[in-house]
């Protein structure tokens, strides 16, 4: 298999332009009680011209794909909440209630054509005529309503509990060339809880569950929406702190399992199958703590296993780009000068299969990063450095004709200013 090579037309394009709007605010009504109103705006418009290559015909050539798309994305979102403290016969409880509207609208004009050309992966050669296209139009439009409330209750020194709600209604509608597609899930009701227990001052233990659902945006070859995901997760764990609260120690068990995740149509890149069944157990351990003063270090590890379960074509298979053991080191110093800080660390992550057939294993990395922070009121200045070595690696692998590299060095820099 090949790894490292980008088979990229020349005369490929993209032209993206994004925008973010966020604003938040709080007001305290009276003691123990506040109101919080946040909103959020999110546009991307792109403009592709893509000559790629979509699945093998055979085990060394891939199939020619050619599409051109204007897309206009809006996303917003408003959430206001109400937060609260109070005591209720002995116990001590933290609400927050509210309601949240979230809603995308997506309108993408584009032109394609499947197959009529063909790249040889250890000879390639990009000299095919651009093809006629057919249209392939598409907008949806999507829209939740939440309605949740939370509340973390100390029944005593010793015991606490954690329980929510949330009530959705969702509706959706997409228009693929004229052609009209509703949504068929339109509502869900969902909870999670979770038991604490501190039988000693520094140690707590817990226990949480909690389940997630929300409707697919995408939609088969038959122009139906896929069912809605679902997931389920239980999580038990140990918290301790050590050494006057200096050295923070965690670790958890967890097994989660995820209903109609979207999966790409084999014969078909613009259409989704849902994936089936598929249940994650794994491991985690973190630890945090400060060397000195000055010196603050941060490790963390996990080891997940993951399988389809019945009614997957892929059952018993592992879960694409799903590496078992994966973890990073990272420690942060602060310097003489005030305000200045810098950090540095490695991540790793192991061998993955790189799609849900288990055809292939896409070999494990470890990258290096740097960052720096220097703050001096009102400016916030922050500078980071990714795979500082410009190590050659893969991130992640989709199918196998979709195998993403990594980044190669890369700097970043970020400066705010804070009203």
């Amino acid at each position: 298999m090949v790894y490292d090579r980008s088979y990229t037309d020349p005369r490929n394009h993209s032209d993206r332009q994004y925008w973010r709007f966020s604003a938040a605010i709080s007001q305290k009504i009276v003691d123990n009680w506040s109101l919080h109103f946040a909103s959020h705006y999110f546009h991307v418009e792109r403009q592709d011209l893509l000559l790629g290559f979509f699945t093998f015909e055979i085990p060394t050539t891939l199939s020619g794909y050619y599409r051109n798309i204007h897309d206009h994305y809006d996303q917003y979102s408003v959430r206001s909440e109400i937060h609260g403290q109070f005591d209720l016969f002995g116990s001590k409880h933290q609400l927050v209630s509210g309601i949240e509207r979230n809603s995308a609208d997506d309108r993408l004009h584009s032109g394609e054509r499947i197959g009529g050309f063909t790249l040889d992966v250890y000879n390639p050669v990009f000299n095919n005529p651009i093809p006629s296209t057919v249209r392939s139009d598409k907008s949806i439009q999507q829209t939740e309503y939440g309605f949740y409330l939370n509340d973390q209750m100390d029944i005593t020194r010793f015991v606490h509990l954690t329980g929510g709600l949330r009530y959705s209604l969702f509706t959706a509608n997409s228009v693929k060339n004229d052609r009209f597609v509703p949504m068929t899930d339109q509502k869900a009701m969902v909870f999670n809880a979770g038991l604490s227990l501190t039988p000693v001052e520094n140690v707590a233990g817990y226990f949480g569950y909690s389940q997630s659902f929300h409707p697919n945006a995408g939609m088969d070859k038959n122009l139906k929406f896929l069912p809605a995901k679902q997931g389920e997760l239980f999580e038990f764990g140990i918290k301790s702190t050590w050494f006057n609260q200096r050295l923070n120690v965690s670790s958890a068990i967890y097994s989660l399992t995820q209903t109609n995740l979207a999966n790409r149509d084999s014969s078909h890149p613009d259409y989704m199958v849902a994936s089936g069944t598929i249940r994650g157990r794994g491991v985690e351990f973190d630890m945090s703590g400060n060397i000195t003063d000055d010196l603050q270090v941060i490790a963390n590890y996990s080891y997940m296993k993951t399988a389809f379960m019945g009614g997957s074509s892929y059952q018993g298979n592992a879960f694409r780009s799903s590496p078992r053991p994966s973890g990073t080191v990272w420690a942060n110093h602060n310097l003489p000068i005030k305000g200045l800080n810098i950090g540095g660390g490695v991540v790793f992550v192991g061998q993955r299969y790189g799609d849900d057939a288990n055809s292939f294993v896409v070999p494990s990395y470890i990258r290096g990063d740097l960052t720096a922070h220097y703050q001096y009121q009102p400016f916030d200045f922050r500078f980071k450095v990714e795979n500082l070595l410009d190590k050659r690696y893969v991130s992640s692998s989709v199918y196998d004709d979709t195998v993403i590299q990594g980044n190669r060095r890369t700097a970043l820099f970020l400066l705010a200013v804070i009203f």
